[in-house]
């Protein structure tokens, strides 16, 4: 019976330490790395400022350069992130 129990625990084990360790759904939220110009009301990010550029998601391996070719077309240099 010992035997059994033991078994089982070595075969569910690993198997509840992996669902702990997997991040859980924000519905709403992007899963891979998103940047955009985002806009909002007046004094929405300081005063003055109503447009920043937003990035949101999980940094995944191309992350950077998706990063770095966004920022080189946006303009406006002095924009919030």
């Amino acid at each position: 019976m010992l035997a059994r129990i033991l078994f089982l625990a070595a075969v569910l084990l690993p198997c509840a330490l992996h669902a702990e360790e997997t991040p859980a759904e924000n519905p709403g939220f992007a899963r891979r790395l998103t940047i955009y110009l985002a806009k909002g009301a007046p004094d929405a990010c300081g005063p003055g400022c109503d447009r920043w550029i937003a990035i949101e998601g999980e940094i995944d391996g191309d992350a950077s350069q998706r990063i770095r070719r966004f920022l080189a077309g946006v303009k406006d240099t002095q924009r919030p992130i």
